[in-house]
């Protein structure tokens, strides 16, 4: 394909003056172009072209190949033109008339963009320029709207701070400046912003705050439960680089070392810290030291006589997902025991959880899948989450446990995340698990997949085919593999609702927009440095495996899924086109992501499955459309 794309071009420059009309080939010949961020051949190729107005993906790509080429008149005559306006016509309507310089027809157009379809770009363009118009409410009201649809969208936690700043709202100044501090440490600009309004607020503030949550950790009532019986049990690393650990239960518990225990009492609040290779506990306060252990040391419930219910563990300020949009610092219970591991540098603690593999999914489950979602889907995400735990046990054995709590491993938010949906669907599935020849296979699983399943990461191919996320695995008679250049490219800005991941929201769906001054803050030099962005490989679904960032300085090659997320400031997944409209005159560069899907599209897609269970499909069949490849047995 890509050599009968080159011997077309080749032709072509040698007809320029003549117009023909648009082509399969011509068409991938063009997205190629733009993939190597060859503009001015793009355009050329488009300018030859006889457009067919009644083709709404040839007139939308022409149109943005002409803005990025920096001919935004040529752009905005070809998409008024256009028989079909819909969200993202308006989107490019609004970026052209923003470069050239007319803000109100470019507010209209935004506004015009989300009202249709509410997406990323129309509401932070929106935000931008009320910010620079110093219409700060107003900027705030897009920027926590572009939250609410996609609170991954990092920047904007930045300005949606500054924006409470002006309004003198400094609590939620501080909220959102604290957030962005956590993606952007090294920002002199975020930090600035974040240490004026802590300054605004004052230290009586956050004292009285301290007071007020510790005043509530009291109040709070501890739950009951019965630890299961005859179950295997797993370790859970719960938090890792500790300098202290703050704790209580409702009931006594003992702490033991290999050389001394401690019988605690139920609802004091103590803290275990680490000092000389020493672990002390004390009073939350430090007045007193009540034992010392010169070892690694577990911690054990005391069970009631009479009923056999056990107090839980109420641990609190564990922080989870750190530098991701959903981290945060939060107080949990924990059902089972604990376990405290010095670092062998004798700077750090490690808290593991010990329980059975049941009860450690009953605090997984809720934690990776709404809890409302329907029973069909819960269940298919308790069986695939206990194959995970039945084959990737001792995962982590190298740091004392055999999972993490985080998305590297699977989330698990202990007995807090505990509902009746959820353990009624661990408990309706009890040891069923997904196997191949009779051995559990490497599952995993994603929030949506975009409309696409993989199979092409972590042995994925064992277990399932690539295929659309449709009952017949195709979309108009296509499978994926049969997708031309043209297609994958407008598949980005196109929703399949036949597909069940299928929905309105960035999960399915995703846009990032990247101007000059976003730019330098996330990426720390100036986006007239950036040469381009070019997919080297691409994967099953149209992921990226190996993207190349040329610089004016340098050259970047990025490899993997999760790498290549987290470069390019945590996109939402590794299936994306870009953009780059380089800046003609200042202030006018833009980068910009077109995406589908959240998280890497290999094996359950939950939002999928949610969306099967909602038409009645039950979880065996939900597996097998996801696993195809597997089956079901008892464990």
């Amino acid at each position: 394909m890509r050599f009968k794309g080159l011997l077309i071009f080749l032709i072509f420059l040698a007809v320029s003056e003549v117009s023909f009309v648009w082509s399969n080939e011509a068409l991938d010949l063009a997205v190629l172009l733009k993939d190597n961020a060859d503009y001015d051949k793009s355009a050329a190729l488009c300018d030859a072209l006889t457009l067919n107005s009644a083709n709404r993906f040839e007139t939308l790509f022409a149109a943005r190949i002409y803005y990025l080429n920096n001919q935004p008149k040529k752009a905005d005559e070809l998409l008024k033109k256009s028989s079909y306006k819909g969200w993202i016509e308006y989107l490019y309507l609004g970026l052209i008339a923003e470069d050239l310089n007319q803000t109100d027809r470019a507010l209209s157009y935004y506004n015009q963009s989300k009202n249709l379809f509410p997406n990323s770009i129309s509401l932070y363009r929106l935000s931008k320029i009320c910010y620079h118009n110093k219409d700060y409410k107003q900027a705030s009201i897009y920027l926590r709207d572009l939250i609410r649809i996609d609170p991954s969208y990092k920047i904007a936690y930045y300005y949606l701070g500054l924006s409470f700043i002006k309004l003198s709202d400094f609590p939620n100044a501080y909220l959102n400046l604290s957030k962005a501090k956590n993606f952007y440490p090294q920002s002199q600009g975020v930090i600035d912003a974040l240490q004026l309004s802590k300054l605004k607020l004052g230290e009586e503030f956050f004292r009285k705050k301290e007071e007020k949550v510790l005043s509530d950790r009291k109040k709070i009532p501890f739950p009951r439960y019965k630890s299961l019986k005859g179950m295997s049990f797993v370790k859970v690393g719960l938090a890792s680089g500790l300098t202290e650990i703050v704790f209580r239960s409702g009931g006594k518990f003992v702490l033991e070392s290999s050389d001394k225990s401690f019988s605690a009492d139920a609802g004091r609040l103590y803290k275990l810290y680490l000092s000389g290779g020493t672990i002390f506990l004390s009073d939350y306060k430090e007045k007193k030291v009540y034992a010392k252990f010169s070892s690694s040391l577990k911690i054990f419930p005391q069970a009631d006589d009479d009923t056999g219910l056990q107090e839980p563990f109420y641990v609190i300020d564990l922080s989870f997902g750190d530098k991701d949009f959903w981290q945060k610092k939060i107080d949990r219970f924990y059902r089972g025991s604990l376990e405290v591991l010095a670092a062998e540098d004798s700077f750090s603690l490690t808290l593991v959880n010990n329980l059975s593999v049941e009860e450690y999914l009953y605090g997984v489950l809720s934690a990776e899948i709404p809890a409302k979602s329907p029973k069909e889907a819960l269940k298919a995400q308790a069986v695939a989450a206990r194959t995970l735990a039945s084959r990737g046990r001792g995962r982590h054995k190298n740091k004392g446990y055999d999972f993490c709590s985080d998305v590297h491993c699977q989330v698990y938010h202990g007995l807090s995340a505990e509902t009746e949906t959820t353990v009624k669907a661990v408990n309706d599935t009890e040891r069923e698990i997904l196997t191949v020849d009779g051995k559990p296979i490497e599952v995993f699983y994603h929030s949506n997949c975009g409309g696409c399943l993989r199979t092409d990461l972590w042995g994925g191919d064992e277990y399932s085919e690539s295929s659309f996320d449709t009952l017949s695995g195709k979309i108009k008679n296509k499978a994926p593999e049969d997708f031309s250049s043209f297609d994958r490219e407008n598949w980005f800005l196109t929703p399949h609702d036949e597909t069940y991941s299928y929905n309105k929201t960035a999960s399915y769906r995703w846009q990032r927009a990247y101007d000059q001054e976003d730019f330098e803050i996330i990426f720390g030099y100036s986006l007239n440095e950036l040469q381009s962005i070019i997919p080297v490989e691409r994967g099953e679904c149209f992921h990226c495996s190996k993207v190349k960032v040329l610089t004016k300085k340098s050259e970047t090659e990025v490899s993997g899924d999760l790498s290549i997320r987290r470069y390019f400031d945590g996109l939402r997944s590794s299936a994306f086109t870009v953009d780059l409209k380089k800046a003609d005159r200042p202030f006018r560069g833009q980068l910009f992501f077109w995406g589908a899907g959240f998280g890497h599209g290999l094996g359950l897609s939950q939002e999928g499955a949610i969306s099967m269970a909602s038409d009645g499909i039950d979880y065996k069949t939900i597996l097998k459309h996801y696993y195809s490849k597997s089956k079901i047995e008892k464990y």
